[in-house]
């Protein structure tokens, strides 16, 4: 698809855009997760912290391998540690801890 197409071509910006209008229907979570990640890593890269903070919560549910939870934990750990306002670190920790 295009999406996977403008990620392997590291044209992040792209594939964010297809990626965000990917509609995952119940039961299709291997999909639901590849598109996740994927989004996660273009918004990471684009650096959106906001966008790539709603994809790695996505990821965060039981539905996800734990290997995968404990990466986007991790990941949501740093974005928070990293100078996001005191606001967003607020409502972030909860979810994390």
């Amino acid at each position: 698809d295009m999406a996977s197409l403008h990620f392997a071509q590291k044209r992040y910006l792209e594939a964010s855009n297809y990626l965000k209008m990917i509609s995952i229907e119940d039961g299709w979570t291997c999909i639901a997760t590849d598109v996740r990640i994927q989004l996660a890593e273009c918004e990471q890269h684009l650096k959106h912290p906001d966008v790539f903070i709603t994809a790695c919560l996505g990821l965060l549910g039981p539905e996800c391998p734990d290997e995968i939870r404990e990466h986007y934990q991790k990941q949501l750990i740093e974005v928070a540690n990293s100078g996001l306002s005191k606001v967003i670190m607020r409502e972030l920790y909860p979810l994390i801890d």
